[in-house]
């Protein structure tokens, strides 16, 4: 054996320590910028299925009504029971109101589902009563 070569057995550490790099947040370089774009179809292809969704002619059509009208009468319901109980609460809870938190959170309820019925169906008002 030479001087040259060290015979080195896995088990004994060598001489010459090996520093770990000490990383400084200043040294990092910054992150990739990422773009995230939503696909989107063409203009001329959402029309054509929005014009086969309302003529009916699309199978799909029919369905997507039914679910529409269920969505409206579900969360009309919806807001007008909501209105019953939370006045109905209030009336057990308070004795000296009772009639008038039934009265006034049903009316509440009601006008809330019709607020929503309105958002759902796309009816805007400006403020003057037209759409």
């Amino acid at each position: 054996m030479t001087n040259d070569e060290k015979s080195v057995s896995p088990d004994e550490p060598d001489d010459e320590t090996i520093e770990e790099p000490k990383f400084v947040l200043g040294n990092l370089p910054p992150p990739p910028e990422v773009h995230f774009h939503r696909p989107t179809m063409l203009v001329k292809e959402e029309k054509i299925i929005e014009q086969k969704r309302l003529s009916g002619s699309d199978p799909s059509a029919q369905a997507y009504k039914l679910g529409a009208g269920l969505a409206a009468a579900v969360l009309f319901g919806a807001c007008i029971v909501t209105g019953l109980l939370i006045g109905g609460f209030l009336d057990s809870r308070f004795p000296k109101i009772d009639p008038w938190g039934l009265i006034i959170f049903t009316v509440l309820g009601f006008v809330s589902g019709l607020v929503n019925l309105f958002r759902l169906l796309g009816i805007k008002s400006d403020g003057k009563g037209q759409k």
